[in-house]
């Protein structure tokens, strides 16, 4: 099984009233590591105790060592979170021992919930991509099928999108950089983010709409190539780099500028 299970986190900029009571169930609580208990040792969980937090949503589990860990119910897939708590001993020292299919199942769950709880960290600091942030959390050691239930459930309530993400992007990096249509595509592409999604946020920035928020100042592609060419005047670029400026910039109304600075 994998470790580092338990993961306290903010809920980031969580918007509706139940993800709020979901933080501060969560960072409300203290999250411990299964260590060398029964979930690490075999395939069996052994439960003592469920409890229900501040959310509906949002459980509170106690194994039969003691450790604490939180599952979101809507991530079970095949454990009955009902059923199990009507098995669970009315002692509290005794313990019930699930399936080694529904132990599977809410430990997948609880791992989920915290790479959940881990993404909504990452987006509380930024805007994120969906394949970005999935590596991300892989690369921290959560499971595939844990990262896609936590994602999933991210975009499904916008806190996670791809198109917001990617007019983050251009906003911040045209400010700096001076690049067309065609660069600031392939970029997008770079970044994990989809065609349709890029050639749709690329276009809306070039657009001419005068309620457009990710371009206020009407900035249009022919002017991104005169700054472009304006800078590398500056730096003093060869005649070869900007006849390759011209080649990706693909904008025809300054070539016969820029070619006649390349040949001085």
């Amino acid at each position: 099984m994998q470790r580092d299970f338990f993961h306290s986190a903010a809920a980031g900029d969580a918007d509706d009233s139940q993800d709020t009571n979901e933080s501060s169930a969560v960072s409300g609580s203290n999250f411990n590591s299964v260590g060398d208990g029964s979930i690490e040792d075999s395939n069996i969980l052994s439960l003592r105790k469920i409890e229900q937090t501040s959310s509906d949503e949002i459980l509170e589990l106690t194994s039969s060592d003691g450790s604490v860990f939180f599952i979101r119910k809507s991530y079970l897939q095949v454990a009955n979170i009902d059923d199990i708590r009507s098995r669970l001993p009315s002692a509290s020292w005794e313990c019930l021992s699930l399936s080694e299919e529904e132990s599977a199942d809410v430990v997948q769950a609880g791992f989920a919930f915290s790479a959940e709880r881990k993404a909504l960290d990452y987006l509380a600091r930024s805007e994120q991509c969906r394949a970005g942030l999935s590596a991300k959390l892989l690369k921290k050691g959560f499971s595939k099928k844990s990262v896609e239930l936590a994602l999933d459930r991210l975009e499904s309530k916008n806190y996670l999108s791809d198109r917001r993400f990617a007019s983050a992007w251009i906003r911040s990096h045209c400010i700096v950089k001076y690049q067309g249509r065609t660069r600031l595509f392939s970029e997008l592409l770079s970044r994990g983010v989809s065609k349709t999604v890029a050639a749709e946020v690329v276009e809306n920035f070039f657009s001419d709409d005068e309620a457009n928020l990710d371009n206020p100042n009407g900035i249009t592609e022919e002017d991104m190539c005169e700054k472009a060419y304006a800078k590398a005047v500056r730096h003093r670029k060869t005649g070869e780099n900007i006849k390759l400026m011209i080649k990706i910039s693909k904008i025809s109304k300054i070539t016969d500028k820029i070619i006649s600075f390349s040949i001085r």
